[in-house]
């Protein structure tokens, strides 16, 4: 399967980052997050029962961080807090990096975690363009908490639309009056998907069907998620 990124612009074409694999750009707390916790040198289990594994441990977790793609900001950004919740963007380039919705485009909208209620775009100068009956989920890239602001989630489907989709993002509450968004940051982070239908279904309570399932699980000490359930993702 491929997935597509056109520049909509020479300049795109000859200037700007197209997105990437998202494994290419994990953060740097969680490279230096050892794999177990309290400067242990090895498992220990029989001494205390509890695997001593931390986040590095979890492939649920890392999948979140490396599955799909995601855009960079093209530019570095300079946030300057105005007033209470109100912010103003200043960078250097003469490209359109970051654009504006309208309070009246969201008036309900709450506010992010105490940030501002107002709403702005990072502009996205690439179409992403996937095969027939596929769509994309675009979201906020996982588990970056510590990113100042929070992407918003929507699905389109790029398979037909063909035109670049812009992020739009609030900010959390700032610390300071002034802070840059570097050149490079992870804006947004997005997963091709097939389109098919679903129907739920909910079963009664089988006994026999947990006990077995949790034997299974619980019957490996170390990396029991990885050894038996954990299937590779390749995203290039």
């Amino acid at each position: 399967m491929k997935i597509e990124f056109i520049p909509t612009s020479q300049f795109a074409a000859d200037v700007l980052e197209p997105p990437v694999p998202a494994k290419t750009v994990l953060p740097e707390w969680y490279k230096k997050t050892p794999f177990l916790t309290n400067n242990n040198s090895s498992y220990n289990f029989s001494e205390t029962g509890v695997l001593p594994t931390t986040i590095k441990g979890c492939n649920p977790f890392l999948d979140g961080l490396t599955s799909g793609y995601i855009s960079l900001l093209s530019v570095d950004v300079e946030i300057k807090k105005e007033g209470e919740k109100r912010f103003s963007f200043f960078w250097r380039t003469d490209n359109e990096v970051i654009t504006s919705h309208t309070k009246d485009q969201h008036p309900f909208t709450p506010a992010a975690f105490n940030g501002d209620d107002s709403i702005f775009k990072f502009f996205n100068e690439f179409i992403i363009r996937t095969p027939k009956g596929y769509s994309t989920y675009f979201t906020h890239p996982i588990n970056r908490h510590d990113l100042p602001f929070r992407t918003f989630s929507g699905v389109v489907d790029t398979d037909t639309y063909m035109n670049s989709v812009q992020f739009p993002a609030q900010l959390l509450d700032m610390d300071s009056n002034i802070m840059v968004l570097k050149k490079g940051t992870p804006i947004c982070q997005f997963f091709p998907f097939k389109r098919v239908n679903w129907e739920s279904n909910v079963l009664k309570y089988d006994e026999s069907f947990i006990k077995k399932a949790r034997h299974n699980y619980f019957s490996r000490i170390y990396r029991a998620y990885k050894s038996l359930h954990w299937k590779r993702k390749t995203y290039k």
